[in-house]
């Protein structure tokens, strides 16, 4: 390789960026978040990405992360039985730390969007008079 190639080569090996993984991402988030959180909070994040987004994500470069594979991962939430309001809550926190590693490590990020999770409202019971005179 001539003197030229060599430099070449060089340059464009500085000028790139490391490609920070999901699991980088969301230890940043977590230190940043963690002081503000109470304690039952703490381990309920913990454990959202313990068992769920980062077996799903961790070694993923976040700038790789496609809308499609989010909703991937959205509809394999619910196909392993978990109820509308898990998945809710880990939809949340992935949306959270993809939206951190765009606005505080300065990432490009795929645009993901919200991914919802219809969830059936509770059948709401109208008391009756006699029902409301004795509360």
């Amino acid at each position: 390789m001539n003197q030229e190639a060599v430099i070449l080569k060089t340059t464009s090996q500085i000028s790139e960026k490391p490609e920070i993984l999901f699991q980088n991402a969301a230890a940043a988030w977590f230190r940043r978040l963690s002081p503000e959180l109470k304690p039952s909070s703490e381990v309920r994040y913990r454990n959202i990405l313990t068992c769920h987004l980062l077996p799903a994500f961790g070694e993923r470069p976040v700038e790789t992360i496609t809308r499609a594979e989010a909703e991937t991962f959205r509809i394999r939430l619910l196909n392993e039985g978990l109820s509308p309001r898990t998945a809710a809550a880990i939809l949340s926190l992935f949306g959270r730390i993809m939206r951190f590693a765009r606005d505080e490590l300065n990432l490009r990020v795929h645009e993901i969007g919200t991914l919802s999770i219809r969830q059936q409202p509770k059948p709401l019971r109208i008391l009756s008079t006699e029902e409301q005179i004795l509360l």
